[in-house]
């Protein structure tokens, strides 16, 4: 009862500063709740609020019902119970496990058009010419998109012969790096049940598993973007880390060969 007094409390604090109390929870706590307005110093008066009130009163109301109403409880591990070696072991392998499944299973349909089917051709003219630093296409040189996707592709096509198989396969490799980028960084952050729960969203996410079966450079730029973002974090984090500085540079120019300058933008 107490408790319930107490949230009862809290909640027409909150309705106060939102400007639309209900009669009755000001009849019925207004012992409690008169102190707490003297306190918070809101007027007693009926006023009209401005437009950048009333837009601090909703972000007010927003952050109250997000933190305190649909996820009290803070992800991060606690102290009282912590996950064993074991059982981190077996979530982070199921969870990998089903990230294989959906990206590696039944992969070897037919290409779509335009997409798939242009950078599968430009990966099979570089194998065909020889000319790894320059794309072509239809005989001319193709200039949109910078080569590293196509290289990825062509040497699947070396390894795995030419099918779509092998066409969406260093597509699907980039996604489950991203997964695992995903994971440390979420574990780093929030520790590993937040990091456990933040990859199985992304796995929950449509246009994510759309993106890691089709051949396009979205997937690898998302992979890039993720592993830059982790390694500045470990990066700058506990003081300045040179190695890891390094990797996310590396990161940073492999987005560019994939997409372009678009990844300083992302990140």
């Amino acid at each position: 009862a107490e408790r319930s007094q107490a949230d009862l409390q809290r909640l027409v604090v909150h309705l106060q500063r939102l400007f639309i109390v209900p009669r009755f929870l000001l009849k019925t706590t207004s012992r409690v709740v008169i102190p707490r307005i003297e306190q918070l110093n809101i007027a007693d008066t009926v006023t009209t609020p401005s437009l950048p009130q009333t837009l601090k009163a909703v972000q007010r109301g927003c952050r109250f019902w997000w933190n305190s109403i649909m996820f009290p409880v803070s992800l991060k591990e606690s102290s009282v119970h912590r996950y064993k070696t074991y059982e981190r072991f077996l979530g982070t392998t199921g969870l990998l496990l089903i990230a294989a499944i959906v990206f590696f299973s039944s992969l070897n349909y037919p290409l779509f058009e335009p997409d798939e089917a242009r950078n599968a051709q430009l990966a099979l003219n570089v194998i065909e010419s020889g000319q790894w630093m320059s794309l072509t296409l239809a005989e001319e040189n193709y200039w949109d998109k910078p080569p590293l996707q196509m290289w990825a592709i062509a040497a699947s096509y070396k390894v795995f012969g030419v099918s779509p198989l092998a066409t969406r396969l260093p597509v699907a490799m980039a996604s489950m790096f991203t997964i695992l980028a995903t994971l440390l960084l979420g574990k780093k952050l929030l520790g590993y049940r937040g990091s456990w729960f933040g990859g199985l969203l992304l796995l929950l996410t449509t246009g994510f598993v759309c993106v890691s079966r089709y051949v396009t450079m979205d997937a690898s730029l998302t992979a890039m973007s993720t592993i830059m973002l982790l390694s500045t974090y470990l990066a700058v984090s506990d003081g300045f880390k040179r190695r890891y500085a390094f990797l996310a540079s590396i990161a940073c120019g492999l987005g560019i060969l994939i997409k372009g300058p678009v990844i300083g933008v992302l990140c």
